[in-house]
């Protein structure tokens, strides 16, 4: 081949490249939401305006819609977004937008969204949720058509509790603390919501040096916990010192008021150490106590066998 033909090959070679890669570029999207929660306590009948602020952050025009789904809620709040309705605890159809679905928004623009709850009549009393999505999408043009285009989400979470016959109780199911404590200390305290509405319970985890009577009250982080689930609240705690006997006490209050604990007893490391230390200066002592006493008691009894030797022998 030619030294022109390599050359052909080469520029060929690059300007596929290039173009493979312009058009596995993606075109960027971006929308933003002003809250990511709202919550709210209505009656059967009742309404509710809210207003959500949204925000095209790219530097190209838009087009977004908006759909409410329901989700489910397992344990430590995992939620999974359902494709029909959530018969027990959904209200998708409790939401509708103010005037149309689908809107266009310029680059950098910011828009309100309103929005209408309406609780019907016959709603089950207790917890409820849902959620808000906004589905954004670029404006199609002659300079991005050729692109891959990414459907982008961005969503608000509704959480509602329909009032009546409600009940927040709760129940401490299972507390977890080290036995022995270093140089930091792991804690765990699982909630569980009997009730049938959702709140964010008030969590707490005490500690008390029982030697130095010193407290030490670490508040747990917020989370909703809801009907017929559970939450793990974790904690970390760096003690000031290993030296002593603690207690450990999760504390909570439920929806009702009412106050939750369990206690548990935690030893220092360094206080074990010390008693380990101690305990085996004792045994110590007691060995060699008992072993001085054993050579008094035979030395005590030599003599009067050496007198009674010399007696036998002086009768002879």
């Amino acid at each position: 081949m030619s030294k022109f033909g390599y050359i052909f090959l080469v520029l060929f070679a690059f300007f596929f490249s290039t173009s493979l890669y312009c058009s596995a570029e993606r075109e960027k999207i971006g929308l933003s939401v002003d809250q990511s929660i709202f919550s709210f306590n209505l009656y059967p009948g009742q309404q509710q305006e809210f207003v959500l602020r949204v925000k095209n952050i790219t530097d190209r025009k838009q087009q977004f819609d908006v759909e409410v789904r329901d989700f489910s809620v397992d344990n430590n709040n995992k939620t999974n977004f359902l494709p029909e309705r959530n018969e027990l605890f959904g209200m998708k159809d409790w939401i509708k937008p103010e005037g149309e679905n689908v809107w266009m928004i310029e680059a950098g623009e910011e828009r309100l969204v309103k929005f209408i709850l309406s609780v019907p009549e016959n709603a089950n009393v207790g917890s409820h949720y849902s959620a808000v999505i906004f589905s954004v999408l670029p404006e199609i043009d002659f300079e991005n058509f050729q692109k891959p285009i990414v459907r982008g989400e961005v969503g608000t979470y509704i959480f509602l509790n329909v009032g009546g016959q409600i009940s927040g109780d709760g129940l401490i199911e299972n507390f977890t603390s080290p036995l022995v404590i270093d140089k930091e200390a792991d804690f765990s305290v699982t909630f569980e919501n009997q009730g049938n509405v959702h709140y964010v319970p008030y969590g707490e985890i005490k500690i008390k040096n029982i030697i130095s009577q010193k407290d030490f009250n670490n508040k747990l982080e917020k989370h909703f916990v809801f009907p017929g689930k559970k939450y793990t609240f974790k904690y970390n705690w760096k003690p000031p010192s290993t030296f002593g006997i603690y207690t450990a006490e999760a504390f909570f209050v439920d929806q009702t008021g009412r106050n939750l604990s369990e206690k548990k007893m935690l030893f220092g490391k360094a206080f074990l150490m010390l008693i380990g230390a101690l305990v085996f200066m004792i045994v110590i002592i007691s060995i060699i106590i008992k072993r001085r006493s054993k050579n008094k008691f035979v030395r005590s009894i030599a003599p009067n066998n050496t007198d009674g030797q010399n007696e036998n022998l002086h009768k002879l």
